[in-house]
């Protein structure tokens, strides 16, 4: 593995109540709020922030705003489907609205156009997508609720998809000031139906931790400026923001001036109050905000606000880490007339640049994500076990799991992790994102074929074109033997004793024209793609990503035990991306 830089009686569900606000109440029983929010799934990888986030703008919206709300926690399909239709047989006023909200796992599949939400028990990968929810199909059910005002939020992977066009329509408005016009926005805001959407992503995978969410909690903590209305365009303000870049359009039978608005409940709350809430979100948005509310009263903190938004700003900027390598981008000709069916025919592919982790990531390195991540099991963990040789049978070894080595004795902290699957190295990956700021994914193939065959020269092996000689050379099938009984490899790279019959310590054999270690042999390498054929002989000149779905992932780069073959740079390989083993 490596990495790269760049709500019924079968949920569980929360409302929010309390004692009625001091101030005056608007709009008594007729703003209401529905979160469907999925952090643990059957068959997908957990997440850690939907609950939490849901839980948070809830709160929000019911002390702040005066909404009734509710939290679905992990719904099934079912469940999604059942409390919608509870919501459908409600009474609303003709300017009651209803704002929806689904945070989880969301899939896109090529050959449909088709975007989903996946609920707790969707499949990995469902064929039919019986499992899933369709945009499509929640566009229709959402559409017909006979709320007069309805603001749809998908906070999801590929969650654009549900509206082909995605366009923000309609003006702001003319705003009033305050008294009895505010009551007459209002109601004129009100009077046309209104059918809204927002999504965190177009046609793009989105990271665990939402900026969408926290921009969305931002606006709402803005506590709607001298008029203490929200209208959903400025709202929107604060959405677009986020990165990834979030989409809105309108949908259904909505109606042109159909708005929908967020009316602040609470009394205005103290400078200190505002400064210390801008301080616990601790964001750029969080701090501007702050200093919005101070634009026509005088304020203690906004020199403060100012200082931390530089600090932010600051520490946003890219940087090298220390083992991240640069490559600089070229052009090379992809594949091998040489090698195997799948690597033809050789074609010509141009990279950006990128940086590429130094070394394979190590046993220590994993082991820091699992101690900050107590909650996550490996597919290994989850399965009780993982492949490799036990005497000379290849079989699923109760037990394995990455704090083992080869053998099944306690893992080196210098040596690669084992036993991780694709799935484990993408979660990785995203703890990375969380802990830094930055943006960590797993290279392309493309990418790791132009890397380990340092660039543009295309080399057949990572050490060069030869055959491996002293630390010119790395971990692979070799003159080494077994200590356990002697027994060699019948292929092998001949003469040449690499010092090692498994796994070897990160860094043992010399680094390639780019500076990258082990790229040839010691452990197969995860790669970003699905595995397919088709795609790779028709691929994009320039930066290809693989086909957009599939049932294997790719792996590159051999490993102790790899014949000369499989050595080759533009070899390939496929894996299920829930397996594992030890190399």
């Amino acid at each position: 593995m490596r990495y790269l830089l760049l709500f019924l009686p079968l949920y569980t569900l929360l409302s929010f109540s309390g004692q009625p606000h001091a101030t005056r109440v608007f709009r008594p029983g007729k703003d209401f709020a529905l979160f469907f929010a999925v952090n643990q799934y059957k068959n997908w990888g957990p997440l850690k922030y939907p609950i939490s986030e849901a839980e948070a703008i809830a709160k929000d919206l019911h002390d702040l705003y005066g909404f009734d709300t509710l939290i679905v926690r992990n719904p099934t399909k079912a469940e999604i489907k059942a409390k919608i239709d509870f919501y459908r047989s409600k009474i609303y006023a003709k300017d009651a609205q209803l704002f929806i909200y689904f945070s989880g796992h969301g899939e896109f599949v090529e050959e449909t156009k088709e975007g989903f939400f996946i609920p707790k028990e969707g499949e990995k990968k469902d064929p039919s997508q019986d499992s899933y929810l369709s945009y499509l199909r929640l566009k229709q059910w959402i559409t017909t609720l006979p709320c007069n005002h309805i603001l749809l939020s998908i906070d999801a992977c590929f969650s654009g998809t549900f509206d082909d066009d995605i366009a923000l329509k309609g003006d702001p408005g003319v705003r009033p000031n305050t008294g009895d016009w505010r009551e007459q926005f209002i109601q004129q805001s009100l009077e046309y139906r209104s059918r809204w959407f927002m999504a965190s992503g177009a046609k793009v995978r989105t990271p665990d931790k939402s900026a969408f969410a926290q921009q969305f909690l931002a606006a709402l903590r803005g506590l709607g400026g001298d008029d203490k209305l929200l209208s959903f365009t400025e709202l929107w303000s604060y959405i677009q923001r986020a990165n990834p870049k979030p989409c809105a359009a309108t949908f259904g039978d909505h109606q042109p001036g159909g708005d929908f608005l967020f009316v602040l409940q609470k009394s205005a709350r103290s400078d200190v109050d505002n400064w210390n809430e801008a301080k616990a979100i601790n964001t750029i948005a969080g701090y501007e905000a702050y200093i919005t509310k101070c634009q026509n009263k005088p304020c203690d903190f906004v020199d403060a606000a100012d200082a931390k938004i530089t600090t932010l700003r600051e520490s946003q900027k890219p940087t090298k880490p220390d083992y991240m390598v640069l490559i600089t981008g070229g052009t090379f000709q992809m594949g091998s007339e040489d090698g195997e069916t799948d690597e033809k025919p050789v074609h010509k592919v141009t990279i950006s640049d990128f940086y590429l982790a130094k070394y394979e990531v190590t046993v220590a390195e994993f082991r820091a994500f699992m101690e900050a991540n107590p909650d996550y099991e490996t597919d290994a963990e989850k399965e009780g076990s993982s492949y490799g040789y036990e005497g000379t049978e290849w079989k699923s070894i109760p037990g394995r799991n990455w704090r083992h080595d080869p053998e099944g004795n306690p893992a080196a902290d210098n040596h690669p992790v084992i036993n991780v699957s694709w799935n484990d190295a993408t979660a990785y990956c995203a703890w990375m994102n969380q802990k830094t700021g930055k943006s960590y994914r797993l290279p392309t193939e493309a990418e790791w074929e132009y890397a380990a065959g340092n660039g543009s020269r295309h080399t057949k092996y990572s050490w060069g074109n030869d055959a491996p000689s002293g630390k010119n050379g790395g971990n692979v099938a070799d003159e080494s033997k077994r200590p356990s009984d002697g027994a060699g490899w019948t292929t092998k790279f001949d003469g040449y004793n690499d010092g090692y019959w498994f796994t070897a310590p990160i860094g043992a054999y010399n680094a390639n024209n780019f500076g990258l270690f082990d790229m040839t042999g010691n452990v197969w390498e995860w790669c970003s793609d699905w595995y397919g054929s088709d795609y790779y002989k028709n691929s994009p000149a320039s930066n290809p990503i693989g086909p957009s779905s599939g049932s294997d992932r790719v792996l590159r780069g051999g490993s102790c035990f790899s014949v000369p073959q499989n050595c080759r740079v533009a070899n390939r390989y496929n894996y299920s991306p829930g397996n594992s083993n030890f190399n």
